[in-house]
């Protein structure tokens, strides 16, 4: 069978064109910028970013999702999880925008088995963001979260933690 996967090949285009060597995010802050390129080396940024670029270009939704662990000996770590589209339940939002979010996903335990884990972002009364975490088991139960994953942390920030991609064309559907 011969293809040429012209699918695939434009949502790698896509993504090369927004997220390659030349790509820069620029904070004003030295210190803040530092940190930022320490993060990005640590998490694998750049790749990780064009892989869900790609994944957009054709399932249309991803996200940048913010992450807080703690470590004994490091203290609080920051992370970041690119989230697919089926992984993602608006909560709330304000003019297209959303503002309160879930982030749903499946995390197997040595002991317990797979369990769902949810992440709750969504800011508070003075609207800073807040990220609240649970683990459910297959019966709906609550259990523990698995080591390092705190159950609330305050961002600190009324930005939100996390970023929803979109394609920036509209999909019109059959009929309408």
């Amino acid at each position: 069978k011969f293809t040429l996967n012209m699918s695939k090949t434009m949502c790698e285009d896509r993504a090369d064109i927004l997220m390659n060597e030349h790509t820069d995010i620029v904070v004003d802050d030295q210190t803040a910028q530092k940190y930022l390129d320490d993060l990005f080396d640590r998490e694998d940024f750049w790749t990780q970013a064009n892989q869900l670029i790609e994944f957009v270009s054709w399932s249309g939704t991803g996200a940048f999702v913010v992450r807080q662990e703690t470590d004994p000996v490091r203290g609080a770590q920051t992370h970041i999880d690119y989230v697919s589209a089926l992984s993602i339940y608006p909560l709330a939002w304000k003019n297209n925008q959303i503002t309160a979010c879930a982030f749903v996903s499946a995390y197997v335990d040595q002991v317990a088995g797979t369990l769902l884990y949810v992440a709750v972002h969504a800011p508070n009364a003075e609207g800073v963001y807040v990220v609240n975490n649970s683990c459910f088991d297959s019966d709906g139960k609550r259990v523990a979260l698995p080591a390092g994953v705190m159950e609330s942390w305050v961002s600190g920030s009324v930005y939100p933690t996390f970023q929803i991609i979109t394609l920036g064309v509209l999909v019109r559907l059959m009929g309408s």
